[in-house]
């Protein structure tokens, strides 16, 4: 599309206009992307909405709370390796022990790393996060969803797939398990999601997502 060609488009009776697909593509915007409406002196503007809000490294370093005694490095991979293969980019322990603070030593030395660097955040590590700290620390879905949400907006955070991530926290909040919520906001593209799973189903079913059918 050039720079200056101009598309019409035409606002409905419940004022919603439908942006044309070549600028959606242009711009990545997908499906359920939130947009911010700005009024200007040459006529409204809109533009993609961050996908998580900013925050600063002194309201997520310690965010999590634990009563229960510290979790060492090979109690953290215990937890995971009894859901999943282990994968990390910048390590999973590294944002565990951030956010919970309970070692530290480790929890300064992970404060460090994060703190005014550019980190890569992936998605396989925020899911073994979510893994380590429902399962070794017991921690809320709700819990456990703000401290993510904290951690992805740290400045210099780049998160894998961030509104695939963000809708997944969102729907994990609505009580969906967060693998099966990030399975299904990676599939936004596709006609519908196939699964043995009826829980999953009956969940999904009250979310504004592609059908989740029990074959």
């Amino acid at each position: 599309m050039g720079v200056h060609e101009r598309i019409t488009t035409t606002v409905s009776t419940k004022g919603q206009v439908i942006l044309p697909k070549a600028i959606r593509e242009q711009k990545h915007w997908a499906t359920g992307t939130k947009l911010i409406v700005e009024e200007t002196d040459e006529g409204v503007l809109l533009k993609a909405a961050p996908v998580f809000a900013a925050t600063n490294i002194e309201s997520v370093f310690g965010s999590l709370r634990s009563t229960k005694p510290a979790l060492s490095i090979d109690e953290m991979n215990m937890v995971i390796s009894e859901e999943a293969k282990r994968r990390a980019r910048i390590d999973t322990n590294i944002v565990v022990r951030l956010l919970t603070a309970d070692d530290k030593k480790q929890a300064k030395a992970a404060r460090s790393i994060v703190d005014g660097d550019e980190i890569f955040l992936g998605v396989t590590v925020l899911l073994e996060a979510e893994w380590v700290l429902r399962a070794g620390y017991g921690f809320a879905p709700d819990e456990i969803a703000r401290a993510l949400r904290g951690l992805a907006g740290l400045p210099g955070m780049l998160v894998e797939e961030p509104a695939h991530m963000a809708l997944a926290l969102d729907w994990m909040e609505h009580g969906m398990d967060f693998a099966d919520a990030l399975h299904l906001a990676r599939s936004a593209q596709c006609t519908e999601f196939l699964t043995f799973d009826r829980r999953f189903a009956k969940r999904a079913a009250k979310l504004d997502a592609i059908p989740v059918v029990v074959p």
